[in-house]
């Protein structure tokens, strides 16, 4: 499993991946849980790369999504819209897919 904080941070940086270059660009988490914890694995990695993320494009949203209502995913891409303005997006995360959903995700 790829560790989805440190693979965006790389991303948004432009920070190589394991020693792969990556393409520089926004990243957006759908978080469904562990808000909190979202941001001390940012300051984690920022600290262990000496690399800042204060104006890295990351963004994340504060409430999961319903993907499987139509209204609910409109509503959250006229949300990231907003939020991220014009800035390219390269990375949308979804964590975890079973907060962003409504009923059993192994149906």
């Amino acid at each position: 499993m790829i560790p989805r904080a440190t693979f965006g941070c790389c991303i948004a940086t432009g920070t190589p991946w394991l020693n792969h270059p990556v393409k520089q660009g926004g990243v957006v988490s759908v978080v469904g849980e562990g808000l909190r914890g979202l941001n001390k694995r940012f300051k984690a990695w920022s600290h262990h790369n000496g690399v800042s993320l204060d104006d890295a494009p990351l963004y994340y949203t504060h409430r999961p999504a319903d993907f499987m209502t139509a209204t609910s995913a409109k509503e959250l891409v006229t949300s990231i819209k907003q939020m991220v303005g014009d800035q390219a997006i390269e990375l949308i995360v979804i964590d975890t897919l079973a907060r962003n959903m409504s009923g059993n995700e192994s149906s």
